[in-house]
């Protein structure tokens, strides 16, 4: 369990990377009148799997 919490840790710094990226995706979409998928939150997910 605690290999599994540090990979989770290091997945949520690289997750503010991806979002910032997922965050110019969302704002293209939206501006194209494009219907996309709900984003994934990973800090919710890590303090899902630490409870």
């Amino acid at each position: 369990m605690g290999k599994l919490i540090q990979y989770l840790e290091k997945l949520k710094y690289l997750s503010t990377f991806m979002m910032s990226i997922n965050d110019y995706f969302f704002d293209f979409c939206k501006n194209r009148h494009i219907i996309c998928s709900e984003e994934f939150d990973l800090n919710e997910f890590v303090e899902e799997v630490r409870a």
